[in-house]
């Protein structure tokens, strides 16, 4: 697999980027198949909502994200119904003139 190459474009120049966003309602199950999801539609981004994930429960990523991704996790410390979001994007962040776009 190829790494994409870091590449920051120009101001004048175009940027098309991939995004989802994805009410899971409980992320803990749904890894294998988010992990198809963004890899399959080529995502730059997917943003996930309603994960139930608590503050340190990082395990999920490990099957969700490819190995080329990073996350962000914000869980919320407070209020019932305030459930956590979470972020999924290439470590390197997307590139202006990818041959996918």
């Amino acid at each position: 697999m190829l790494k994409r190459a870091v590449r920051v474009p120009p101001a004048s120049e175009e940027l098309n980027l991939r995004m989802a966003l994805i009410n899971v309602r409980s992320l803990a199950n749904k890894t294998f198949e988010l992990n198809d999801f963004f890899t399959t539609c080529e995502l730059d981004f997917m943003f996930l909502t309603e994960t139930w994930l608590t503050v340190g429960d990082n395990v999920p990523f490990s099957e969700l994200l490819p190995p080329d991704c990073d996350f962000l996790n914000s869980p919320r410390t407070t209020g019932k119904h305030q459930p956590p979001h979470v972020t999924a994007m290439p470590e390197e962040g997307p590139v202006a003139g990818d041959p996918r776009r």
